[in-house]
């Protein structure tokens, strides 16, 4: 069912800007942070565990430039994270995500652009922690429900810089952390939603 959600998402993505006036490609550096509450079904852990994430991403998405004032973005990134779990050590490793939205352009000028969307994703982090006796890793599936704004100052025909920060909140998803010893490897998988998270993102913009 994933796959096909992203394979869906990757489709619409590419007839959608077929049918645009124009498209502003932007490459940015974003460093996401957000916040979750963690149920596990086990007993060897107290229920609802606080989670923090700190991220550095490298971010590409793709907004369509219509006359009528529609737009449609698709966004992927990729970067390292640092996980903050109640009763742990900084747990890092990847972070990536992808979104799909939709929504306009009320400014659209020869040098400026603002763009609002409401969008939903999907990210997925994969983690680790080295102690003496126990290598923990936590992988972790999460679905974004949220909106974004995206300003563009464009210089000419073809290159502009843009600013921008996305808000959102999770959506109920699932998780698995694994504990592996000198003797013995267990799982538990947990439950994950709420909190909120904040993306503020800068970089290049590419005009096509």
């Amino acid at each position: 069912m994933r796959k096909f959600l992203i394979l869906a998402c990757i489709a619409m993505f590419f007839s959608v800007g077929a049918f645009a006036k124009e498209t502003a490609q932007n490459l940015d550096f974003s460093i996401p942070v957000d916040t979750r509450e963690l149920d596990f079904s086990s007993d060897d852990f107290p229920k609802d565990l606080n989670e923090k994430s700190t991220s550095f991403d490298f971010d590409y998405s793709m907004m369509t430039i219509n006359e009528s004032g529609f737009s449609f973005i698709f966004g992927a990134n990729v970067g390292y994270t640092s996980t903050k779990l109640d009763g742990f050590d900084d747990l890092t490793g990847l972070d990536l995500g992808i979104k799909l939205g939709w929504g306009g352009l009320p400014v659209n000028t020869n040098n400026f652009l603002l763009g609002f969307h409401g969008f939903f994703g999907f990210g997925f982090r994969s983690l680790k922690l080295n102690e003496s006796s126990v290598d923990y890793k936590f992988s972790l599936f999460n679905i974004k429900l949220g909106a974004d704004v995206v300003a563009i100052y464009r210089f000419s025909d073809n290159v502009g810089i843009n600013a921008g920060v996305d808000l959102f909140t999770n959506l109920p998803a699932v998780g698995t952390l694994y504990a592996d010893t000198s003797s013995d490897d267990h799982g538990y998988g947990f439950s994950c939603m709420g909190g909120i998270g904040v993306v503020p993102k800068v970089g290049v913009t590419l005009f096509f």
